[in-house]
């Protein structure tokens, strides 16, 4: 069983990565794909029942026995993997898992992780979560941190390619030192889409805003509302830190908005209340 289970998992988790690879696609998050495919269930029960009931063998009642055993295993760890795995790729916002009582500003190990998931089955809150419930709400519990961005040499036809797949009206423009070189808004996009005089001509960095405004991760939500207030903007990078150019994140003012509706103190400074 110990056996089955572990060439199950890095059958999953190095298949991923081989035909993330092979398929030459960016692994940029630092999580195992395939770490979040270990749940299994139905269709291998109904399975490790065909043959545990057809297959006439004095091993079809240990192969069920052993089947059956990892799908209890990896139905305990496969959920708590998913969620660090959508976490680490910059799916999910700090906010969502501080609404459910978790640990947000840290990542917890797998272990503390799945003590801390049994402790809440059982109705049991811990201390540090209640502190964690009260801790002032920043701009790095709202930004996303799956961020596609542009080259600063991009053509034209690479940034409207880049557009249509985005979900975004604000695009960041990297230099060659992968710092933020301006912001490319829609509408500037569509000032110059028809003109077929510059379709050649014009590059990303010609399009972007290089004076658009950023936040940082530490920003309160106060400064960040300000912020959206004065500047009339859907979307705003997030640098690392004030002498960084870096890009970690976009923060949206729906997500802002959001969070002050369920959390109506978050603009004065005070935490979010558990949910």
């Amino acid at each position: 069983g110990a056996a089955y289970i572990a060439a199950r998992y890095f059958g999953k988790v190095w298949g991923c990565r081989l035909g993330m690879k092979r398929a030459a696609q960016p692994m940029n998050f630092e999580c195992n794909l395939g770490s979040a495919l270990l749940c299994q269930a139905a269709v291998v029960i109904g399975l490790a029942s065909f043959i545990e009931q057809n297959w006439d063998h004095p091993l079809a009642k240990t192969f069920s026995t052993v089947i059956l055993g990892s799908v209890v295993v990896f139905e305990l760890v496969g959920p708590l993997l998913v969620k660090r795995c959508v976490r680490l790729s910059g799916e999910v916002k700090l906010l969502t898992l501080m609404s459910r009582g978790s640990d947000a500003r840290e990542e917890a190990s797998m272990l503390r992780l799945t003590i801390r998931s049994g402790l809440r089955l059982l109705g049991i809150t811990s201390k540090k979560s209640a502190i964690d419930n009260n801790t002032p709400m920043t701009v790095e519990h709202l930004m996303r941190t799956n961020v596609q961005t542009i080259p600063a040499s991009a053509s034209l036809e690479e940034v409207l390619r880049f557009i249509e797949r985005s979900t975004y009206t604000h695009f960041p423009v990297l230099d060659d030192d992968g710092n933020l070189a301006g912001v490319i808004h829609f509408s500037d996009v569509r000032d110059v889409i028809y003109d077929p005089a510059l379709q050649g001509l014009v590059t990303a960095i010609d399009l972007a805003d290089t004076n658009s405004p950023v936040v940082y991760p530490d920003m309160p939500m106060a400064e960040l509302l300000t912020l959206f207030d004065r500047d009339n903007v859907a979307v705003l990078p997030v640098c690392e830190t004030q002498e960084s150019r870096h890009v970690i994140g976009l923060v949206e003012q729906r997500d802002l908005l959001n969070a002050m509706h369920r959390n109506p103190d978050a603009s004065n400074g005070t935490g979010p209340t558990a949910s």
